[in-house]
């Protein structure tokens, strides 16, 4: 236990980093990369709700449970706005109610807030990843030359891609050690740490640059 506090606190360190520096540079980003650092600051929310309820109360899994909801529709709206086709059609919001209430039938009626919300985080790592894609295709059918070093959405999309195969993945072998084997793996907790540290300072990273990049319209 005292390694999974350790962790966690590493965990939101690296979530507060990004979180500053995205305050820092706030006034010099668009819309989608304020909506980007949102989905940052909902994360380090919920991870330190559920750091101190795990301290209080052991348990933590219902405010995963919430905040996987509130994650998949502020990414929804980040693609939104972030994607001209996408907005044109309002189709990201579209996408986010609809997958609020595909989480709340999953989290709250079909498996319990009791138990990690398996089902829905599933559906929320296949839709961003396919986003994820559709906003690189975008980019990249758009322009003949594309400069990937001065454009902060294609490292988001590319952080996000990255982030929801390989928690999919290790999900999935969680998962498969837990419920069939009845077994804890202390590797894969180790592989999903180093990922979600890799990542919150990867955003951290883009913050900071991105009011030196330029953001084309996709």
């Amino acid at each position: 236990m005292e390694l999974y506090y350790v962790k966690n606190n590493i965990l939101i360190g690296s979530l507060v980093l990004a979180v500053i520096a995205g305050a820092c540079s706030y006034r010099k980003l668009d819309i989608g990369l304020r909506l980007f650092w949102l989905l940052n600051c909902s994360s380090l929310l919920s991870e330190t709700l559920a750091y101190f309820s795990a301290l209080r109360f052991m348990h933590n899994v219902g405010i995963y449970a919430v905040s996987s909801i509130v994650g998949a529709f502020v990414s929804c709206l980040y693609f939104n706005f972030s994607v001209a086709i996408l907005r044109k059609y309002h189709i990201g919001i579209i996408a986010g109610v609809i997958s609020i209430l595909i989480g709340v039938v999953l989290n709250f009626f079909i498996q319990s807030v009791r138990h990690f919300p398996s089902y829905f985080l599933h559906y929320q790592a296949l839709l961003i990843i396919a986003m994820s894609m559709f906003a690189l295709t975008r980019m990249l059918q758009t322009y003949d030359y594309f400069d990937v070093w001065r454009e902060p959405h294609f490292w988001i999309c590319t952080h996000l891609i990255f982030f929801w195969s390989t928690t999919y993945f290790f999900w999935t072998l969680f998962e498969y050690y837990t419920v069939r084997l009845h077994k804890q793996h202390m590797y894969i907790a180790l592989c999903m740490f180093l990922v979600n540290f890799i990542c919150n300072t990867a955003a951290a990273i883009i913050f900071f640059l991105a009011p030196k990049m330029r953001t084309y319209e996709r």
